[in-house]
């Protein structure tokens, strides 16, 4: 199922919640396509404020949206999974990623189609989710940046701007060559039969553990429905469907909203209880 499919309406083609004549969508429309940003640059970030005014400036009917700005500071990988889990839902738009450690350096600009996704970040693998099968040029036509572009703030001078052009339908060819862009390898589980081993790469706000293990990572080890999972060196008691399954201060695995297996306290942090981090070793066995 295709973006535009999975969050389209459920209604019979071409009619409304009540039958009538469905409106139309801005993809199908003649208007420049949304802007979605992420970055390590701060929630309410002023850097996050000047490169939303030079997005608005340069394509006034696209809309400008927020996917996260709270990345750790210089950390691609984490901007890769993180990618990795909400592109599937993003609408044909312009992303733009500006974890940019290497800013000013030797690192190129690029640009990627991949699907109905157009998207504009420092070639160091915050992309890769996006690229295999990508369209990938290297930023190169400074027409199309703010002029001077300062070595220290791209995401402004040169990301924005040619994001916004992109979403007021410039082609993107015109960006500049095409480009092999740097591939980032994440972090995947090891799997044997009957065992697999990963490690949690991300706790949220809620203090879960988030993992790099997914269903399709037990299937290869023939781990079926009953598994055991290990948790720096604690035994997770109970696999639950939902939070709501097992009483307030239960420790409790489950597969979270973006197919990974998860780790939590109901009502509680899992991450204070076990005293684990990100990185913290994650065992699951068939039992």
């Amino acid at each position: 199922m295709g973006r535009r499919e999975g969050l389209a309406l459920r209604t019979a083609e071409g009619a409304g919640l009540c039958g009538e004549k469905a409106p139309q969508r801005w993809w199908e429309e003649e208007m420049s396509l949304p802007i979605f940003l992420m970055s390590d640059l701060g929630e309410g970030s002023i850097y996050v404020a000047a490169m939303r005014a030079v997005a608005l400036s340069l394509s006034p009917q696209s809309p400008v949206y927020d996917i996260t700005h709270s990345i750790p500071r210089h950390d691609i990988a984490y901007a890769a999974l993180v990618l990795e889990d909400v592109a599937p839902y993003l609408p044909p738009c312009v992303l733009v990623v500006v974890v940019d450690p290497g800013v000013g350096g030797e690192r190129a600009v690029i640009a990627a189609k991949s699907g109905d996704v157009l998207a504009v970040a420092p070639d160091n693998g915050v992309l890769s989710p996006l690229l295999p099968g990508a369209t990938v040029f290297r930023v190169e036509n400074e027409s199309l940046m703010l002029r001077p572009v300062s070595p220290t703030f791209h995401g402004r001078d040169i990301m924005a701007p040619v994001a916004a052009r992109l979403a007021a339908g410039l082609n993107i060819q015109e960006v500049g060559p095409r480009h092999q862009p740097t591939m980032l390898v994440l972090p995947e589980p090891d799997v044997s039969d009957n065992f697999v081993k990963g490690r949690v790469v991300h706790v949220d706000t809620f203090g879960n553990l988030v993992t790099n293990i997914k269903r399709v990572h037990l299937e290869s080890a023939g781990i079926g429905t009953e598994a055991s999972v290990c948790v720096c060196g604690r035994q997770i008691g109970r696999h639950v469907r939902t939070y709501s399954d097992a009483r307030k201060g239960t420790l409790v695995w489950l597969w979270g909203s973006f197919g990974r297996l998860e780790v939590a306290v109901v009502e509680g942090s899992a991450a204070e209880r076990l005293k684990a981090a990100r990185g913290s070793a994650v065992e699951v066995r068939g039992t």
